[in-house]
């Protein structure tokens, strides 16, 4: 796998992949040497990243436990649409928190392009999460791929909505 990074990457990325392996570059020497058993640190939150994600669909399904495929797909997706109004709302408190502001208009404009920023890549990452999430159901019977799709939605438009709810909280408390 670091071999392949450091193709993609050149010779940047090569000291950049040796940084991170822990190795000081070209000539190879170690740098401090992760004791026996500790795994690499970006694996690591990758991998509980991954978990934290499964068992937030896993409360979605749970959520939607109908009897059949059909009653809890349709479950699923009120669920999806309420998450996914919650977040709308929650961002329209951030636009007006944002517009209420008084602060140099710079600051405002500023501001404004960070939220959206912020909102286009909630989306990108919700789209590629929850595409990993389907793939990970692998041949599942009926539309377990779908299921899986429609709760990581709901789970990561709720998980966007309440902190976007914490900043404004936040905001306004000031």
């Amino acid at each position: 796998m670091i071999t392949a990074a450091r193709a993609r990457l050149g010779w940047a990325g090569r000291r950049s992949v040796a940084a991170i392996r822990g190795s000081a570059g070209p000539g190879g020497t170690r740098r401090g040497a992760r004791r026996p058993g500790h795994g690499h640190p970006v694996a690591t939150v990758l991998a509980l990243a991954l978990v934290a994600g499964q068992a937030a669909a896993a409360d979605a399904l749970g959520t939607c436990g109908a009897d059949s495929q059909a009653g809890m797909m349709a479950c699923l997706d009120r669920e999806a649409g309420r998450a996914r109004a919650r977040l709308e709302r929650a961002d329209g408190a951030l636009a007006a928190s944002i517009a209420a502001w008084d602060e140099e208009p710079a600051y405002v404009a500023a501001a404004r392009r960070a939220a959206r920023t912020a909102r286009a890549a909630h989306a990108s990452g919700r789209a590629a999460q929850c595409a990993l999430r389907e793939a990970l159901v692998g041949g599942g019977a009926g539309n377990a791929r779908r299921m899986a799709g429609r709760a990581c939605e709901a789970e990561l438009d709720d998980a966007r909505a309440a902190s976007l709810e914490a900043i404004v909280g936040a905001r306004t408390r000031r």
